[in-house]
Parts: structure tokens; C-alpha cells; sequence
């Protein structure tokens, strides 16, 4: 039966309907194509929220293995939060979090914090304390900003933000325990805000 005959045969309403999912599946290819766009506005501010609340307390700790111990604490409830929010929201716009995509983000962001985690480690032993703050913030900024080339801009500019705070942790180690709290607290509380402002805007203009 010719190609003009079927959809002849078909009514209007079918031919609607089908086209309305065609062009759902062209638009979810192409808003995939661009990157990981799961990454949550809430859940970055959920995240600086942790790190400013709760940073200062950590930060009392006089021992440095307590205050080591006491910030993997905060940065393993900040991950829960983050990917929680992440997860809802990739699942809110369809978004497969095992996509190419997806995979390519999680891994540019996993590898830098494994290096920074074995480095943290060294330090540890060789009593160098006064690396550990450069080293995290350092290498987690390093993660955002090459996992932000294929997500939002936002992303990149806070690895940006991140690694400049590192530095300078490095340039003035009593100063590092600080500039901790104002990048896992302050960098991510903004950058949340950012983007939830953003998507406001763009939802406004839809």
C-alpha cells in the first residue's frame, strides 16, 4: 500500500498525535546532544546551604584529622543532596543520567576529586594539613570546569571560581580553612541562585 494511501487511511487525529511524538523525540536528541542538562539549581543552593551552615562548625575543629574527618561528613551529606536534586530533575525532563552525555560529566568531575582524594591522602601521612584545602577545592573545581564544557555555564565559571580559591589557599594556608567554606558554601550557594534566576527567565520567555 503506497506511503500516500496509509496515511490517507489514517485519521486526523492519528497523524497529529504521531507527528506530536516525532517531534518530542527530535527535541529530547537535540536537547541531549548539547550536554547534561540535569544539573539542578536546587541542588546546588541545597549544597552551599550545607557548606555555610554547617562549614563554621566544622571548621572549630582544632585537630586537623577532626576537621578532615568532619568536612568528608559535610561533603557525603552535600553529594546526597546534590544528586538526589539531580536525579529528580533528570527524571522530571526525561533525561537518562547513563546517557553518553551524562557519562562523559560524571567521569570529568569523578576523576579530579580521585586524584584530590589520593592527594588528601598523602598529606595525611606526610602531615602536609596545610595542602588539604587547596588540594579540594583545586581539583573540584577542576572537575566543574571540564565537566561544565558539555553542561551550563554556570558550571564552568564555578570550577573557575573554585580553582582561584584553591590557589590562593595554597599562597596563604591560614586562610585555607576559610576559603573552604566560601567555595563548597558561598561558589555554590551563588552559582545555585544563578541558574534558578536563569530559569526563570527562560521559562518566562517561552
Amino acid at each position: 500500500m503506497p506511503t500516500r494511501d496509509r496515511l490517507a487511511a489514517c485519521p486526523p487525529s492519528s497523524i497529529a498525535e504521531r507527528a506530536a511524538r516525532d517531534l518530542a523525540s527530535i527535541l529530547r536528541v537535540v536537547d541531549h546532544a548539547r550536554g547534561f542538562p540535569a544539573v539542578s539549581p536546587g541542588g546546588w543552593i541545597a549544597m552551599g546551604m550545607v557548606g555555610v551552615w554547617l562549614g563554621p562548625l566544622a571548621n572549630r575543629a582544632v585537630e586537623p584529622r577532626s576537621w578532615i574527618g568532619a568536612w568528608l561528613v559535610l561533603a557525603l551529606v552535600a553529594a546526597a543532596v546534590g544528586l538526589i536534586a539531580t536525579f529528580r530533575r533528570a527524571r522530571a525532563e526525561d533525561y537518562g543520567l547513563w546517557s553518553r552525555p551524562a557519562a562523559t560529566f560524571w567521569m570529568q568531575l569523578v576523576t579530579p576529586l580521585a586524584v584530590g582524594a589520593l592527594l588528601t591522602l598523602l598529606w595525611s601521612v606526610r602531615g602536609n594539613w596545610e595542602l588539604v584545602p587547596g588540594t579540594w577545592l583545586v581539583f573540584y573545581g577542576t572537575g566543574l570546569a571540564a565537566g561544565g564544557n558539555g553542561c551550563r555555564n554556570s558550571v564552568r565559571r564555578a570550577g573557575l571560581a573554585f580553582q582561584v580559591l584553591g590557589l590562593a589557599a595554597f599562597a596563604w594556608p591560614a586562610l585555607g580553612a576559610s576559603l573552604v567554606v566560601a567555595g563548597f558554601g558561598g561558589v555554590h550557594l551563588v552559582t545555585g541562585m544563578t541558574m534558578w534566576r536563569r530559569d526563570g527567565l527562560e521559562s518566562e520567555t517561552r
